[in-house]
């Protein structure tokens, strides 16, 4: 724990700065066209609403851009991250993780499938007391600090897995090979 104190200043700055850098890339994937967006991004529909509640799209990208084990493993971590996210938002008030779970509830009707629906808003609901529990165990700073910190090395963990990753047919180009 000390090491995560010794580095507090550091570690802040570089959240904020990862912050701000992801609320710009989502605002650029939604409000340019994607034949603008899509020549430097090929995948920047991940980031759109509707594709976010589409099982059928998510279930697809994931199949096509995971095809090496380096990327399928970045993906074992997002309970633990979304517990952490949890920690975050208690952070900032006390009504964020409400407003995050009425995000998800919302999602989990969206979605259209009873079943998944309701076993992801289950989710939320156990990586939220996830959250509660951490909380009660390192104290709210002490968590803030570690959260940010495994955030942060899991964002560049899978960026970096994921910019080895091949391009899916069609997205860059007409052929049918993958980049």
């Amino acid at each position: 724990m000390n090491f995560f104190i010794q580095y507090e200043t550091l570690i802040n700055q570089i959240w904020t700065f990862t912050l701000v850098a992801m609320v710009v890339l989502y605002i650029v994937c939604n409000v340019l066209p994607d034949s603008i967006v899509g020549k430097y991004l090929p995948l920047h529909n991940v980031f759109k609403p509707q594709t976010n509640v589409d099982l059928d799209y998510q279930s697809i990208g994931y199949a096509l851009l995971h095809t090496t084990w380096a990327t399928r493993i970045t993906h074992s971590t997002i309970i633990v991250e979304a517990v952490l996210w949890f920690v975050v938002f208690e952070s900032w008030h006390w009504t964020v993780p409400f407003m995050a779970l009425a995000l998800i509830l919302l999602q989990s009707v969206l979605i259209g499938d009873k079943k998944f629906g309701l076993f992801f808003m289950l989710m939320g609901l156990l990586t939220f007391g996830g959250a509660v529990y951490l909380i009660q165990f390192m104290g709210i700073s002490n968590a803030v600090l570690v959260a940010k910190s495994v955030l942060m090395l899991g964002g560049l963990m899978r960026m970096l897995s994921h910019s080895a990753e091949l391009i899916p047919p069609l997205l860059v180009n007409k052929t049918d090979q993958f980049l």
